[in-house]
């Protein structure tokens, strides 16, 4: 998941303001339960076996420390939905 960091809200509307570009992990227990109850996330389902966080090209060279700093925190289930938290440092 990646989201974009602007200083303020007014500077947002300029692509070119962004401070980082951050990317997140989704846990992948999280990911193997939506995918595998729905024939629509086949592939998707094959793709993530295939792609472990820990192999992944920009989670790779991090430390288990470091992935679980930016991997969300997960409650709930496939068939109520999920809710991710994630507490994000932001040194400007």
């Amino acid at each position: 998941m990646h989201f974009e960091i602007y200083p303020d809200l007014a500077q947002a509307a300029e692509y070119s303001n962004r401070i980082p570009t951050p990317q997140l992990a989704i846990p992948a227990a999280a990911c193997d339960a939506v995918y595998r109850d729905n024939p629509d996330y086949l592939t998707s389902l094959t793709n993530l076996s295939k792609s472990p966080l820990d192999g992944d090209v920009i989670f790779a060279d991090n430390t288990p420390k470091q992935l679980a700093a930016q991997t969300l925190a997960m409650t709930g289930e496939p068939e109520t939905g999920y809710r991710g938290e994630v507490t994000i440092g932001l040194k400007i």
